[in-house]
């Protein structure tokens, strides 16, 4: 008898102490730093909720130094149709722009002077007010904002952004700006050409400042290693120069400028390992004359080229003048429409294997037909490794061509 009621006096407390374990709140006990690192990866309207889960828990959110913001519209006004009228959204989406937009401002008020490392806006509602967005930007900036990310789709405004952006502490910042709505894009300030400070920067759906009187825009900030411009408006410039010292990836896509009007896009960066450049002949005039030199430390190089148009010799004028600027590259990726002007005017590369001298690898997005594979190899000889680019290996002219195929007699 005295053995059971040991036993259950035992099995009593080993309950017990479970249940007291597993009723322990382990993620209040966690060190600020930690929970801070988890909002980090949060949206702040869930940060704000965390305020109802403990007397410790209420004001931590004031003190987080990232700040995500995410604001966009229900599944049914994402459609085109309806994006493309403000009147035609819901009234949800009418309410939630205003209801955003207040809470930001509630945000940053209530943080007062605390720091900010991360500021990240995502936003796809219309009609975003300019003024308020103007305001956001300069509270980060002025509480030492280290990361700086804008990404605004549909906004149907003119967005002016403030001269401070590029003279801040600020060393990463991505501007992603896709107005369709035919306004005109968002004007960067002179600024940006000689900001200190700035590592990282990814511009979309900008337009640069105008040209000195000699036509010329020069971008040298001494400390920038990573540089991504993505359909950004060259206007009223005749020559773009990057002259950045410690410039190590840059990404060039879809530049241009007015129709009729020539822009030349230069290159001065002895430290670049890098560069895509990207172009295509419909829409908008993006056909820029890359100069690409003094670029000694070149390891790697992706050319694109869209078209919807049959192939025109121009074009292949285009494309050898920028592979012979990344002549002394190891790997070379070529997409479709790029290999496919090689194929169709081979007789304007005859050089290319005696270009590429440091050449090992050539990346395709598609193997193509047999013929512009056998053109291919030729133009650039028998020892490049070819490669998909989904990491497959791929063996140029290794089949057997067609009959009625002919291979040029001028290559």
């Amino acid at each position: 008898m005295k053995t059971t009621s040991h036993s259950s006096s035992r099995s009593f407390k080993r309950k017990r102490l479970k249940t007291e374990k597993s009723s322990e709140d382990r993620i209040s006990s966690l060190p600020d730093e930690i929970i801070h690192h988890i909002f980090s990866f949060m949206d702040m309207r869930d940060v704000v909720r965390t305020s109802i889960l403990s007397n410790r828990w209420k004001t931590l959110w004031l003190s987080t130094s990232n700040l995500n913001f995410s604001f966009s519209l229900c599944s049914v006004c994402k459609e085109w149709d309806v994006v493309m009228l403000f009147d035609s959204q819901c009234d949800s989406c009418k309410k939630t722009r205003k209801s955003s937009m207040d809470f930001v401002d509630r945000v940053l008020m209530f943080r007062e002077s605390c720091n900010i490392d991360k500021f990240n806006l995502f936003c796809t509602l219309e009609k975003l007010d300019g003024a308020r967005l103007h305001t956001w930007v300069l509270a980060a900036l002025k509480r030492n904002a280290q990361s700086l990310i804008l990404q605004l789709y549909g906004c149907f405004i003119p967005i002016e952004l403030p001269s401070k952006l590029f003279t801040s502490n600020s060393t990463v910042l991505k501007l992603l700006l896709n107005n369709s709505s035919g306004a005109p894009p968002a004007k960067l300030p002179n600024s940006i050409c000689t900001s200190s400070r700035i590592k990282d920067l990814e511009l979309k759906g900008v337009s640069f400042p105008n040209a000195n009187a000699d036509g010329e825009l020069i971008l040298s900030c001494p400390v920038l290693e990573n540089l991504c411009i993505t359909e950004c408006q060259l206007n009223n410039i005749k020559i773009f120069k990057i002259s950045t010292p410690l410039l190590e990836s840059l990404e060039c896509a879809y530049l241009y400028t007015r129709h009729y009007h020539s822009c030349q896009v230069n290159t001065c960066t002895p430290n670049l390992k890098r560069i895509m450049v990207k172009a295509r002949s419909f829409g908008v005039n993006s056909m820029l004359d890359y100069c690409l030199e003094n670029l000694t430390s070149l390891a790697s190089a992706e050319v694109s080229f869209d078209s919807i148009d049959a192939p025109k010799k121009v074009w292949s004028k285009w494309l050898m003048k920028v592979l012979s600027g990344v002549h002394n590259v190891e790997s070379l990726k070529l997409t479709d429409r790029s290999f496919q002007l090689l194929a169709d005017f081979p007789e304007s590369f005859k050089k290319l294997s005696d270009i590429f001298s440091n050449l090992k690898f050539v990346v395709l997005d598609k193997p193509g037909s047999l013929y512009a594979q056998a053109v291919l190899k030729h133009l650039f000889g028998n020892d490049i490794q070819w490669r998909l680019e989904r990491g497959g290996v791929f063996t140029v002219g290794e089949k057997k061509m067609d009959g009625k195929t002919t291979f040029p007699e001028n290559i």
